[in-house]
This record gives C-alpha cells, sequence and structure tokens, in this order.
C-alpha cells in the first residue's frame, strides 16, 4: 500500500472515531508566503491542509435563528492535543 493510501485510511479511522461526516485534503505547497502571512510561523511548512465537515441533526440548525438568546459559552480544544495528537 501506497504511504498516501496508508495516510488516508489513517485519517478516516481518526475521523470516524470523532464522529466527522466529511473531509477534505488541499495541497498548500504553492501558497506558503499567502499562508504565513495570515497564519504566522505557526502554519508554515505544512504542505497539506484538511478541512472537516459535520452534519447537525436538524434539532439543532432549526434553532439557530435563535443563537442569540442562548448562552454563547466558549470552545475550547479538548486537553492532550484533540485530532492532532494521532496524526
Amino acid at each position: 500500500m501506497m504511504e498516501v493510501e496508508i495516510m488516508e485510511d489513517k485519517i478516516k479511522n481518526i475521523l470516524d472515531n470523532f464522529m466527522i461526516d466529511y473531509y477534505g485534503v488541499a495541497d498548500i505547497s504553492d501558497y506558503e508566503n499567502e499562508i504565513t502571512k495570515y497564519g504566522g510561523n505557526l502554519v508554515k511548512g505544512y504542505p497539506k491542509a484538511i478541512s472537516l465537515g459535520i452534519v447537525f441533526p436538524s434539532i439543532i440548525v432549526d434553532h439557530l435563528y435563535n443563537r442569540s438568546k442562548f448562552n454563547q459559552g466558549t470552545t475550547r480544544p479538548p486537553s492532550g492535543g484533540g485530532l492532532l495528537q494521532y496524526l
């Protein structure tokens, strides 16, 4: 099995564990200078980007127009590195 296929299988297994419905991978190596302008040295040198998509139940989506009525807490990444600790 080729290295790309192995990495794709690994990503799919991780995303299944986190109940991620969709994902996409993009080669961003040609845009390093532009990306560094926005993300600084933190993102410099990463040749790929991964986009994740989660399908929300309609009961949540149907109430988004009321979001200003609800307490909007902060979101924080899980301790231990979240998804990145698995890659």
